[in-house]
């Protein structure tokens, strides 16, 4: 099987020499029963044309013109322009990125390692990955093992990472529908002729003519029954419990006052598009009394003349 030469080497990145030479050792393996001219003429020829210019520096004799020692040659050009401080750096600042796999981290402090020349290489990569893997709960149960291989933390970290997606994916599947939205209005005015003032109401489900403010029936706090907004009964009517107008004394205010706010819940579902509210519910508060004591009254002189005054219109009937 005939191997293609790889493509020339590129002189302005010498770290990649090595990457390089792996290749051509691919190529050159079938020219191992060639003599050595031919193979020093293989290796210079597939680096091209800036590799003779090197090669004529090294001042080789007849007897050193070997493919082995033209090729060491080759290595101690390239090798000394590499900055060990440079790539220990790098290595050491290396950190796993937000989007990168656990693979993906392993794979790039392998790459760095690579030329640092470290003097025990699986140690510090073995370091590098406890110290700065994203996950700090899988960083912790690294630490645990007091022993622990550059071997036996590819293997946990990949088998961490595996799960730990799987189970992601499990609840994503199991997710529910949930609470979109809920709003509250503000307390309704009670000045309002025709809306009760003492009911809570939960609306039903409302379609869109609700919403445009259709008429509907309610119980009137004003006057106790049920009517279209605008329609009381009771509007412009005087209470003869208070004297006050705008409701009957039935549902006079007077002594009794309480609050009643209008609650609006709206839910939705996930895909946010309906709302469904709960059944109408109402609540209504109210008192009854009977008063049968003599209205409140006294005698005063004017000008010569005794005069019967009412002292409080509404004391007959809060007393």
């Amino acid at each position: 099987m005939a191997f293609k030469p790889p493509t020339p080497f590129n002189f302005h990145e010498p770290a990649k020499w090595s990457a390089w030479r792996s290749r051509f050792g691919h190529f050159a393996s079938k020219l191992s029963k060639e003599d050595q001219e031919v193979q020093v003429s293989a290796l210079l020829y597939s680096m091209g044309p800036e590799a003779e210019r090197i090669y004529s520096r090294f001042e080789l004799t007849e007897g050193d013109r070997t493919f082995d020692t033209v090729l060491s040659k080759f290595d101690e050009h390239f090798i000394p322009q590499r900055n060990i401080i440079h790539l220990r750096a790098q290595f050491h600042r290396r950190e796993q990125q937000s989007k990168e796999t656990i693979e993906e981290y392993i794979r790039a402090l392998y790459e760095l390692s690579e030329h640092a020349n470290f003097p025990n290489k699986e140690d510090c990569i073995r370091n590098r990955l406890v110290l700065e893997v994203r996950d700090k709960e899988l960083s912790e149960k690294l630490q645990l093992k007091a022993d622990l291989s550059l071997k036996e933390a590819i293997t946990t970290a990949r088998q961490y990472e595996t799960v730990k997606h799987e189970l992601s994916e499990q609840r994503d599947k199991a997710q529910p529908a949930y609470l979109n939205r809920v709003q509250r209005n503000k307390p309704t005015s009670y000045n309002r002729p025709g809306l009760s003032s003492y009911s809570k109401t939960k609306s039903t489900t409302r379609s869109p003519s609700q919403h445009g403010g259709s008429q509907q029936r309610t119980n009137c706090g004003k006057c106790g029954k049920n009517h279209h907004y605008g329609k009381c009964p009771a509007f412009g009517k005087e209470s003869h419990k208070c004297g006050r107008r705008n409701h009957f004394a039935k549902l006079c205010r007077s002594k009794t006052r309480a609050r009643a706010d209008q609650i609006q819940e709206e839910f939705g579902y996930q895909e946010g598009t309906r709302e469904v509210n709960v059944d109408n519910t109402e609540f209504f508060i109210d008192s009854i009394t009977d008063t049968t004591s003599a209205p409140w009254r006294v005698d005063l002189k004017l000008e010569g003349s005794t005069v019967s005054f009412k002292i409080d219109t509404g004391a007959d009937a809060t007393s």
